[in-house]
């Protein structure tokens, strides 16, 4: 009992002494909150790559030039770049006495969408279409469905075809050092071409990372200047690689026959 009651008797002999400095703290922040000591001068601005950095200097300084870098909240700043679709969020880093970064984390673009009615958009990582554009990016695949997606700029796309071709090019493994120039998806069927210009039939994405082993193998095995290829990983413990022109079958015609270089293939 003496015990608890101690400890009752310090807390109540210290507690109009910690509520004293709780206030003082209080208002020191408040003080420099409107106070020009901290006032910010300077904009920095880091993570950009296809957003100009003035652009986001320019949108933001209205709303934080002059103001303390010990405010609670930039919310203002932040909305200010909210129709920028290739900006996904931003984040304040304070540096005192004078200057704040705003870090920006950009959407990534995997690919270029082409639907029905000839349009194009730019489709990042995660299903969202950040932009219009006149036609194909040399830097990335050109993707065709075979059903009809309503997409929108600005706005996720819930298209499953649209979003199964994002899924394939979006997390490539970083050992496959091919790119792919044309993307086909018809329901779960993917089928691509790459850059050197090798058809692919990928199938669905089940067992996405063994297809893109076996795919890389035969690719350093059977890829020739000025040969047409078409190599087949829908089934990827039995590929086929057949050359010239590519020819219309189903997934059981397509294992049906195999060229030499497709029977002696085998994963290492």
């Amino acid at each position: 009992m003496s015990g608890e009651g101690g400890r009752s008797r310090w807390t109540w002999r210290w507690l109009p002494a910690l509520l004293l400095a709780a206030a003082l703290v209080a208002g020191l922040v408040f003080w420099l909150s409107q106070s020009s000591l901290l006032a910010i001068e300077e904009i920095e601005v880091e993570g950009t790559i296809v957003v100009p950095d003035e652009e986001v200097v320019a949108a933001t300084a209205p709303y934080l030039l002059g103001r303390s870098l010990v405010s609670l909240s930039y919310d203002e700043a932040a909305a200010a770049l909210a129709d920028r679709p290739f900006i996904e969020s931003v984040s304040f880093d304070r540096r005192p006495p004078h200057t704040i970064c705003i870090r920006v984390r950009e959407r990534r673009p995997v690919l270029v969408f082409n639907d029905v009615s000839g349009r194009y958009f730019i489709v990042s990582d995660e299903g969202f279409v950040i932009a219009s554009r006149q036609g194909p990016d040399p830097d990335l695949p050109l993707l065709t469905v075979a059903g009809a997606c309503a997409v929108e700029a600005g706005a996720p796309t819930d298209c499953g075809e649209l979003l199964t071709g994002v899924a394939f090019v979006a997390d490539i493994p970083a050992e496959f050092n091919h790119r792919f120039t044309e993307v086909s998806v018809a329901g779960e069927d993917i089928r691509a071409v790459t850059a050197g210009g090798t058809r692919v039939v990928f199938g669905s994405l089940e067992q996405y990372q063994l297809k893109f082993e076996v795919l890389r193998q035969l690719l350093a095995r059977t890829a020739q200047p000025g040969v047409k290829t078409t190599i087949d990983v829908s089934v990827p413990e039995r590929p086929v690689t057949r050359q010239g022109e590519p020819e219309p079958a189903t997934k059981g015609e397509a294992h049906a026959t195999t060229t030499a270089a497709g029977a002696a293939g085998t994963v290492e």
